[in-house]
């Protein structure tokens, strides 16, 4: 019989010997990664308004603006409709910053859909102490809740029939409607007292 042996090699790099990974070459530029969510489309956004008039904004006369904002004197019940054509966008959000100054006797809701000032009002009924989704005055759903007199971030999504209302970025509560679905126009319905309004933007979804 024949045996044959089979020679093993073993090569030794030396402990200073540089590691090199791909991609670390002199000259090599790091990897791309690419991220798949598309950035925001903001479609109006407001953070001072004008000290001449509201800056575009469809308002009755107790609309007024100072230092900036855009506020309500108390006078009479009614709603400010934003500039923004959302003609090819029914699917939006809406955040706004305001400050309630009654927080016990004040309501104010961000209106969505809204055709001929009717349309979703989506916020805050101080009569009942309740976080509110409404289809004009037709309550649709609610939930508990107090609030004070500090400035805070409201934000509404609306999403084929779906409408989440959201609390400083924490969603409160939402519901399924199918009385709205166009988009219509957006605003801010104040009754029973004065707010102060700071920001206001609609970001296509």
């Amino acid at each position: 019989s024949t045996t044959t042996a089979t020679e093993v090699v073993t090569t030794t790099v030396p402990e200073d010997t540089p590691t090199t990974l791909v991609g670390d070459e002199p000259g090599t530029p790091p990897p791309v990664i690419e991220d798949d969510e598309p950035e925001p489309k903001v479609l109006y956004e407001i953070n001072r308004w004008s000290s001449e008039d509201t800056s575009g904004w469809a308002a009755a006369a107790q609309w007024k603006t100072v230092d900036g904002m855009l506020v309500t004197d108390g006078t009479s019940d009614s709603f400010a409709v934003a500039p923004v054509d959302l003609t090819d966008y029914p699917d939006y959000v809406i955040e706004c910053e305001v400050q309630i100054i009654d927080p016990e006797e004040t309501d104010v809701f961000l209106m969505a859909r809204m055709i001929n000032g009717v349309g979703y009002r989506c916020g805050f009924d101080a009569s009942a102490a309740r976080m509110r989704i409404c289809y004009d005055t037709d309550k649709i759903r609610s939930v508990p809740f107090v609030l004070d007199d500090k400035w805070h971030t409201y934000r509404l999504e609306v999403r084929g029939n779906m409408l989440k209302l959201f609390f400083e970025q924490a969603e409160v509560v939402r519901a399924m409607s199918n009385r709205a679905l166009e988009p219509g126009t957006v605003g801010i319905y104040c009754e029973n007292g004065q707010i102060n309004i700071r920001s206001f933007r609609v970001i296509a979804l």
